[in-house]
């Protein structure tokens, strides 16, 4: 296969283009969605912080600071939601016969049209979402404005974002410790989204239940299994301390923080090949 069979620009402009063009509503009523839940949540928080009649300037400050904390807290929660919702939907153009012959019919490669699903749900999710944070932001400074017209709102801001001593920076809370927390939270975020992607190639219908589920049903079987493990081989509390050995080393904590970064980037970029090759084997397997 030539190059130019494998992967051609032109060709998967036109194909994001069309999957633009044909889910376009589908893809407007989430932008909604997300728009309208974080808006509502910033307004909510921000009426909560507001509506106290504070003793002086510092106070307020201070409970401001907190709030844009909150803020930024709740925005990242609801990300890693909505991202994962995202990725449960990232095969749908094969979640069925039909719409699956239909899809492995169009005039490009295996590559081009899992390349323009991941784009669209991984790329395109976090800047569409981060366009939407903007805009719910701008929407809540607007109704705070108006609804307390005597107080300065501010926008939400990074800065003192990230402290290295406590949490704490010049008595301003913060949300981070350090930068490591910051990229552990990003590399989470692909990893996790890449299982959910991965998913999808297994359940077309209903993935997102299915994977979560699965995932769930993993966890749980590496606890149990690192239980009982441990409470044969050791008694009391040594019993209990290779337990959480067990499961430190589970989430990573055991291990050093860069090569906790590398081995999440390592996984992410394996279960997205995975995806792929999963993807391109429904051209020749009749799975669905």
């Amino acid at each position: 296969m030539s190059n130019n069979n494998f992967f051609s620009i032109k060709r998967f402009g036109f194909l994001l283009c069309k999957d633009a063009q044909e889910n376009m509503k589908k893809y407007l009523l989430y932008m909604l969605a997300i728009y309208g839940v974080l808006t509502l949540i910033f307004i909510w928080n921000s009426t909560t912080v507001y509506h106290i009649e504070y003793k002086s300037a510092t106070e307020l400050q201070f409970y401001a600071a907190q709030l844009n904390i909150d803020l930024i807290r709740y925005a990242i929660i609801l990300f890693f939601v909505f991202g994962f919702i995202a990725a449960a939907q990232a095969m749908n153009p094969i979640n069925n016969k039909v719409k699956r012959i239909s899809y492995l019919m169009l005039p490009a490669s295996s590559f081009e049209k899992y390349l323009s699903r991941w784009v669209t749900f991984t790329l395109g999710f976090i800047i569409i979402f981060s366009a939407i944070f903007l805009l719910s932001d701008a929407t809540r400074v607007l109704f705070c404005s108006v609804r307390y017209p005597d107080i300065n709102i501010p926008f939400i801001k990074f800065s003192n974002l990230i402290s290295s001593e406590f949490g704490y920076s010049n008595e301003i809370p913060t949300l981070f410790t350090n930068w490591y927390h910051v990229f552990i939270i990003i590399c989470s975020y692909f990893y996790f989204q890449s299982l959910f992607i991965l998913g999808t190639t297994f359940w077309p219908k209903n993935s997102l239940v299915k994977t979560f589920a699965a995932g769930t049903a993993i966890f749980i079987a590496y606890c149990l299994i690192c239980y009982f493990v441990t409470s044969a081989l050791f008694s009391g509390e040594e019993g209990t301390k290779e337990f959480s050995s067990a499961m430190n080393a589970c989430t990573g904590n055991m291990m050093p923080k860069n090569l906790s970064l590398i081995f999440l980037c390592i996984f992410s970029l394996f279960n997205w090949v995975l995806a792929y090759f999963r993807f391109k084997e429904s051209e020749i397997i009749k799975r669905w």
